[in-house]
């Protein structure tokens, strides 16, 4: 059985303050997850026949810039992994910012909460019926 770990980093910004970043409570999490889920379909919407497992693969290389192109997906990763309020993220200087969006990735997107998820994704997956094979008919013969 492995043991899970608590990780944080720490992220120095102007006034040598520094902020504590680290792995979001479930709760927040589900929020990002489905903040996230909506990005990804009106990006990805659900189309017949394509490789699902593939596409899922795509997106989580591209991470970092899925999340960083969307304001909410930012604002929740870095606020629930932080004790940032609203405002006090807002007001950051835009190096500080993407500092504290940097870790809050490196640290709630890692391998093992990736692991975590495709193997969620996975189990679930294979509850969910599959769509039956559509019968193609010949075609005809051309006359002449």
């Amino acid at each position: 059985m492995s043991t899970i770990k608590q990780k944080s980093a720490f992220v120095e910004i102007e006034g040598g303050k520094r902020i504590e970043v680290r792995r979001m409570r479930w709760r927040s999490m589900r929020d990002f997850l489905r903040a996230l889920a909506k990005v990804i379909l009106s990006i990805y919407p659900a189309i017949p026949g394509v490789d699902r497992p593939g596409i899922a693969a795509a997106i989580f290389t591209k991470l970092p810039e899925v999340v960083s192109g969307s304001d909410e997906l930012v604002t929740i990763l870095c606020t629930a992994s932080t004790d940032l309020s609203l405002d006090d993220f807002a007001e950051l200087d835009a190096l500080s910012a993407c500092e504290i969006l940097r870790a809050s990735l490196e640290i709630n997107c890692d391998d093992e909460i990736k692991n975590s998820l495709a193997g969620i994704a996975g189990a679930v997956a294979g509850l969910m019926p599959q769509p039956a094979p559509s019968r193609q008919t010949p075609e005809a013969k051309a006359t002449t």
